[in-house]
Formats: structure tokens, sequence, C-alpha cells
């Protein structure tokens, strides 16, 4: 999460690197990513939310933007049952996840 403040300013603004390291560091990590990310409000919404519910701000986003939202979300969740019960890695899982 807090690793987030050595990363590249373009990586800072990645979704699914920014999510991440909110799943980590909470507050922290918004502080460190780039403004555009830091200034959408739904975004951060989102980021910081730790209900494992989808809240209504990021259903105005296009489907795709939602969906790898989503995945970067309950990456932190799922990537540890897929690698250690199933022997299936992250990159593995991520097309067919996306296809869902």
């Amino acid at each position: 999460g807090v690793s987030l403040q050595y990363a590249p300013y373009a990586l800072r603004g990645d979704r699914e690197v920014a999510l991440a390291a909110a799943n980590e560091a909470g507050h922290e990590a918004v502080e460190l990513m780039s403004l555009d990310l830091k200034r959408d409000p739904a975004f951060v919404e989102f980021a910081l939310d730790r209900s494992g519910q989808l809240p209504g701000a990021i259903a105005s986003k296009p489907k795709p933007l939602q969906r790898k939202c989503i995945l970067a979300k309950v990456r932190r969740w799922l990537e540890p049952v897929l690698r250690d019960s199933h022997g299936v890695t992250w990159l593995e899982a991520v097309p067919v996840l996306r296809r869902i």
C-alpha cells in the first residue's frame, strides 16, 4: 500500500494498482494516488469501501471499468485461494474472470 510512494507517477494513476494499494493501506494510499484518481469521488469511495458490496458510486462507470475495478478489489482475497487451493495464478485466472 504505502510502497505506492515509490512508484512512478504513471503507475499511481493505474486503477488496479491504486485499488490494490487502498486495499492494503486505506486513506494513506489515497494520498499517494495520482491527482486524477484522488479527484474522482466515486473511485475513492469504491477504493476505501470495506463492506464487500458494490457501491452505487461506480454504477455510473462503463461496464469494462466496473469489471476492472471489481477484479482489482477482490484480488486480495481471491488470488491466494486460486493459487493455494487450485494451483492457478492470478494472470491465468484474470482472462476467465473478465468474461463473467
